[in-house]
């Protein structure tokens, strides 16, 4: 068992940042950081598919234990340590270094961490509702407010776009008729 570090952020950040296994913190916990409250269960992190041995080896020394994993994602079980899950989604290199250099530094409970761009979150959030039918209304409704709360133009081209990219005209259409229904 490895010494514990104050916040499972500082455990996440430091060992990782040693077995040089980059990150995204997505899901919840990177909506929070956009001035969005949403209570979240657990943490997801974004990380490049070969990494994952290395980020599995990681997690065990922090406590954690796999429960399930398939081609895209792996969850892992509440640490008694740090008492929260972590999944962890896995994608291209390529894309996993995209979403860094567009991404925030973000301090987390006293940990530096990157988020994804507002426009990145969200891509993910619709990729989420799209892929996911059973994420749609809490997916939808993390888009709504990251909308609301940053002033996004939900009838601007760039904006259609990226729904109809990582969604579909009909989940485009739902957050304009939530936008419509609370006068933004």
């Amino acid at each position: 068992m490895m010494k514990p570090y104050d916040t499972v952020f500082d455990f996440l950040s430091a060992e990782f940042k040693k077995a040089e296994v980059p990150f995204v913190l997505i899901a919840g916990f990177a909506v929070n950081y956009y001035k969005v409250a949403r209570q979240t269960g657990d943490i997801d992190l974004m990380i490049a598919v070969q990494d994952f041995e290395k980020a599995a080896e990681i997690l065990r020394k922090g406590q954690y234990k796999q429960t399930f994993k398939n081609e895209t994602f792996a969850w892992f079980e509440d640490s008694p340590i740090y008492r929260i899950g972590i999944d962890t989604l896995f994608v291209a290199p390529e894309t996993l270094q995209s979403m860094i250099s567009e991404g925030t530094k973000a301090v987390i409970a006293g940990a530096e961490v990157i988020v994804p761009s507002l426009q990145h979150l969200i891509a993910l959030k619709l990729h989420s509702i799209k892929s996911n039918t059973r994420r749609e209304l809490i997916d939808l409704i993390d888009v709504y407010y990251l909308v609301r709360a940053h002033g996004i133009n939900v009838y601007a081209d760039d904006f259609k776009q990226l729904c109809e990219t990582y969604a579909n005209k009909e989940i485009y259409q739902k957050i304009v008729n939530a936008v419509q229904e609370k006068g933004q």
